[in-house]
């Protein structure tokens, strides 16, 4: 469910679509020397297949959707430990177009975002017949539309091996340049980091050239039954063979780097960020802009990260480790600005307690105005909070007092709330008022607790809150009517927000020793056909982790690389 009026149409007439390879982790075979777009012979051919049809064409079709993770696959499982078909049975007959068949394939329309037919419409053939990742399309560990795998790195500090065997005459040094340049897409978002090696490592990444119907020696020899992949990333997890450099298809044209595009070509930086956010643990997208989706065109680049695919990121964070030599303590609060991290000592007097900002060298520095709060704020141009006793001041040049009295105060974007100091609805619920630059607006509504966001998808703006029934609202900032959004599982006790348009709630019942943490998920609906997306918006549950406040911190002014940082019963703590 989305604010009204936000969710705004994006076209998806142009399907971002084409000839995707893969950079794997372990060996992997690759085959099919096929133009760009074009139908290999035993792929489905181009009619409307539907339930009930039976024959050759319906095979393929079965045979497709076993290769690509939507029936159970014993070699998907043993490839990909953390796989799990979509659909749990396969047909009986695989040359019969069943209602395994038709789940399998509105699934399957889902992924690309096309009409969820259940029938092999033209567009769906378009899409079955395009060359594409070979990473297996998988239900995932819950139902959110970018499934995080389930492993995680144990440590967020990688290292990679570059072998340029193979590579195209006098690109050597260009592949290896443009392999960093895709591993520094992703470490920039998130916790991790990564270094080449030339000896033992993480993640293996090379290049080959395969013939039609041939496969690497190595794992996976059914690759070579998949025409339409080129190659395929696998967990980093333990397995049965020995690794080795992983392969990148060369059957088509390549653009490295920012040379001139050849014609028809396919950005090698683009296919390199997509299969190191496989490694990374992210699924593929449902949406055709993130770097994650499955297929890609030929002369488009897609070497930014897109909300949905920070979302994943965010939420596969190699673990927590607590943070050392906080002042006072376990900190009572924290936000997050412009790539900083400050907190309130939990050590308070009567007004509160010292507010310090966390140093790139990791050390603290108390905020040069002094001051004493129970809460802080940042409205992108100033920092706000207010004392125990509720007064609420303003920075400059020094802490600037401001009319008004409240309990809670949340800013982002030039836009400051606040809940009233008293209790106006039941037991915890209080008004809202926004700050018009001289005093303070009445917002219609009642919370016990407030977020001022930057909106995961278009950049708005956005107040969200929470109300004692653990509803969660949402409006923009500037003003309209509130829309209640999806339920927490349990309810909503806390609503937070951080860096890349994140949004946290925490679920109930309240506990000040912590309590689960959930992400808000979300996409937008195709403009041609509303509807066909998926109902992309939801809470996903943040597994193993529990918390009093929780926020993120991308790396614009870095002190280290982006983190999510939550207050935890004995502490800080930091994503590894």
């Amino acid at each position: 469910m989305t604010i009204e009026g936000r969710t705004r149409a994006r076209s998806h007439g142009e399907r971002i679509r084409g000839f995707l390879t893969c950079a794997v982790i372990a060996t992997a075979g690759c085959a099919g020397e096929i133009e760009p777009g074009s139908m290999p012979s035993d792929e489905p051919a181009a009619s409307a297949l539907q339930r009930g049809d039976s024959g050759p064409e319906v095979q393929r079709l079965n045979d497709y959707l076993m290769r690509h993770g939507y029936f159970p696959n014993a070699e998907l499982a043993r490839s990909y430990p953390s796989w799990t078909a979509i659909v749990p049975r396969a047909p009986a007959d695989p040359a019969m177009f069943d209602e395994h068949t038709e789940e399998a394939l509105f699934a399957f329309q889902r992924l690309a975002g096309v009409p969820e037919t259940g029938v092999v419409d033209e567009q769906t053939q378009a899409m079955l017949a395009a060359p594409r990742c070979g990473h297996p399309d998988s239900a995932g560990p819950s139902d959110e539309k970018w499934a995080r795998q389930v492993w995680k790195w144990p440590s967020p500090n990688l290292k990679y091996y570059v072998d340029t065997t193979g590579v195209p005459d006098g690109k050597a040094t260009t592949f290896t340049n443009n392999v960093a340049t895709a591993f520094a897409v992703w470490t920039a978002r998130s916790g991790y980091t990564a270094t080449r090696t030339t000896s033992t490592a993480h993640i293996y990444l090379g290049w080959d050239e395969l013939g039609l119907g041939t496969a690497s020696t190595g794992c996976s020899p059914w690759m070579s039954q998949n025409p339409t992949d080129c190659a395929i990333t696998f967990n980093p997890q333990p397995r049965s063979c020995t690794p080795e450099p992983p392969f990148v298809c060369v059957d088509a044209s390549w653009r490295f780097g920012d040379e001139p595009w050849p014609t028809p070509a396919y950005d090698f930086i683009s296919l390199a960020v997509h299969e190191i956010g496989h490694t990374l643990g992210a699924h593929h997208s449902t949406i055709g802009e993130p770097v994650m989706y499955p297929w890609l065109e030929p002369g488009v680049t897609k070497r930014v990260l897109f909300t949905d695919d920070l979302q994943a990121i965010h939420s596969a964070q190699p673990g927590h480790s607590m943070v050392s030599n906080v002042p006072g303590g376990n900190p009572a609060a924290m936000i997050a600005r412009e790539g900083d991290l400050w907190v309130i000592s939990g050590q308070f007097d009567g007004n509160g307690g010292q507010m310090f900002r966390r140093n790139l060298s990791g050390s603290w520095t108390e905020h040069p105005f002094g001051g004493r709060a129970s809460v802080m704020a940042y409205d992108g141009a100033q920092m706000w909070h207010i004392n125990n006793a509720g007064d609420i001041y303003r920075g400059g040049n020094s802490w600037v007092k401001k009319s008004g009295q409240a309990s809670f105060i949340a800013a982002g974007g030039n836009y400051v709330f606040h809940l009233s100091k008293g209790v106006t609805r039941g037991t915890r619920d209080r008004d809202i008022y926004r700050w018009n630059g001289s005093g303070w607006d009445w917002v219609p509504g009642h919370a016990s607790d407030i977020a001022v966001v930057r909106g995961p998808l278009f950049g708005d703006i956005e107040l969200w809150y929470t109300n004692e029934s653990g509803e969660v609202w949402a409006q923009f900032a500037s003003g309209g009517d509130a829309q209640k959004m999806d339920d927490v599982p349990g309810g909503a006790c806390g609503i937070s927000g951080g860096a890349d348009g994140m949004i946290y709630a925490l679920g109930c019942p309240f506990n000040a020793n912590g309590m689960p943490v959930y992400m808000w998920s979300e996409q937008f609906e195709n403009e041609l056909d509303p509807g066909s997306m998926p109902g992309g918006a939801g809470w996903v549950k943040m597994p193993g982790t529990t918390a009093r406040d929780i926020t993120s911190i991308s790396n614009t002014n870095p002190q280290t690389n982006a983190r999510i940082f939550h207050i935890g019963t004995n502490g800080l703590y930091q994503s590894r």
